[in-house]
């Protein structure tokens, strides 16, 4: 249920933060994630003993009471409110990531890529703030910020371009580390996806080879036991 939590908590706020929270499809995708973390604490409830009065207990049923999409009843509740209360969503989520040893793994990954860019863009946003003059359209260390995290992303809007020297060296820097961070996402996760199925079909030659080695033991002492009866076999003194 982990990533099924996940999404569930996630989902919803995304999509509240757009104009279509009043729709119909997000009134049906907010009713399914507070069905989910329902189903969950139910489970929790009847497979852990104790899990009512547990801290973790106690803070999913604040979940699902709070979430509740009591605002379909005609004067309970508002859209509003709702949105704040499914911020506590985002604490179940920081719960399911410290226990989900896949998600940590793949958090440790994004993480560190996350970090390098984050220091790369940063660096090349303060040379170019200190490096371009306010006439090229950099005025303050925000648009500096800005026009780091475009050229690193290689979108290139194009609407701030440095002029100077050091400027155009910061985005040659900006534009190969996005490049590079693209191509080593792209084979982290392939090799993060291909985990689990490299697992399985170890999993599975390893119970291939166990079946083997019992077929063997078993030819073995049908061949021993069938020796054993035979009075010309040489076990018999013959």
């Amino acid at each position: 249920m982990d990533p099924v939590l996940i999404v569930a908590a996630v989902l919803p706020l995304a999509v509240g933060l757009t104009n279509a929270h009043r729709d119909r499809p997000a009134v049906w995708l907010d009713l399914i994630s507070w069905l989910m973390f329902l189903t969950d604490y139910f489970v929790r409830l009847r497979l852990r003993p104790g899990y009512v009065k547990s801290k973790g207990g106690i803070f999913d049923a604040v979940i699902v009471i709070f979430t509740a999409p009591i605002y379909l009843i005609p004067g309970l509740g508002s859209v509003r409110m709702m949105g704040l209360a499914r911020l506590l969503r985002l604490g179940r989520v920081f719960v399911v990531s410290s226990h989900s040893q896949k998600i940590r793994e793949l958090g440790r990954r994004l993480g560190t890529a996350a970090m390098y860019s984050a220091a790369l863009m940063l660096v090349c946003a303060i040379i170019v703030d200190a490096a371009e003059p306010a006439s090229s359209g950099f005025v303050n260390l925000g648009d500096c910020l800005w026009w780091a995290v475009v050229t690193f992303t290689t979108v290139g809007y194009g609407d701030l371009a440095p002029v100077t020297s050091a400027g155009r060296i910061a985005a040659v820097f900006l534009m190969l580390g996005g490049v590079a961070l693209i191509g080593s996402l792209a084979a982290s996760l392939g090799s993060f996806l291909n985990k689990d199925e490299e697992a399985d079909e170890q999993a599975v030659l390893v119970g291939e080879v166990r079946a083997l080695r019992a077929e063997i033991a078993e030819l073995r002492a049908a061949i021993a036991g069938t020796g054993s009866n035979d009075p010309n076999h040489p076990r018999n003194g013959q």
